[in-house]
């Protein structure tokens, strides 16, 4: 959220998009998980180089926006480092708990947290209360937090991260697009090259994975031994 005040949504939304490629480093590096691929390891490649040409006039400009920006687009790639590393313990861990219990205690006490730097700032004397403000809440906690965070959640407790890290095929898409309709965002040909070389980079780094889980599978098939079983 902070970012976003001096990132368009657009760019954000590209930003964030490399959280399948931080899944994919983190489980091969981290958590032991299996080499990366060829095909992973060009598609790690490919989002570095595709997020150096969507920052690039913001590394060149000089200025102190275009610093601001580079702030905060470093501020998001931590951000989905943290993310992608939750989505693989969330996807590891046994809870106590069903998922829905487990994302509402997440919200809850994240927004307790908030609330509470918030009052220490001051900062909520300091907001402007609007219809539009309120809409863009109201529209947060339904669509962003109740339905897409919760479904977030249990998808990962059913399907392997790689395949839940698809959504962000899409999003960056939609982010831009939306962007440029709604806010009048500047797309310009960084914009569109970035766009083009991070979506094809998660799809590499996706592509290898999904690829490598089903060459698991097929040698535990085969090297399981077959059981018979016989009855009186």
């Amino acid at each position: 959220m902070w970012a976003e005040e001096y990132l368009p949504s657009g760019m954000t939304a590209l930003i964030v998009a490399l959280v399948p490629i931080f899944v994919a480093a983190l489980e091969a590096w981290a958590f032991d998980a299996g080499r990366l691929p060829v095909r992973g390891l060009a598609g790690l490649a490919l989002g570095i180089g595709g997020t150096a040409v969507l920052l690039w006039p913001k590394i060149i400009s000089g200025s102190r926006m275009g610093r601001l920006e580079l702030m905060g687009a470093g501020i998001l790639a931590g951000v989905s480092l943290s993310w992608a590393l939750g989505s693989i313990l969330s996807h590891r861990w046994t809870l106590s708990v069903d998922v829905f219990t487990a994302a509402a205690w997440q919200m809850t006490l994240a927004g307790l947290m908030n609330t509470t730097i918030a009052l220490a700032w001051h900062k909520f004397q300091r907001a402007q209360w609007t219809p539009q403000g309120f809409g863009a809440i109201a529209y947060l906690v339904v669509f962003g937090s109740w339905v897409g965070f919760t479904a977030y959640i249990w998808l990962l407790e059913h399907v392997p991260p790689p395949k839940v890290a698809t959504y962000a095929y899409v999003n960056p898409i939609v982010a831009v697009f939306l962007g440029w309709l709604l806010l009048h965002e500047k797309v310009d040909a960084y914009m569109l090259a970035g766009t083009v070389i991070i979506i094809a980079a998660v799809a590499l780094v996706n592509t290898s994975k999904l690829k490598r889980e089903a060459q698991s599978a097929a040698r535990e098939a085969v090297d399981t031994p077959a059981v018979t079983a016989s009855g009186d």
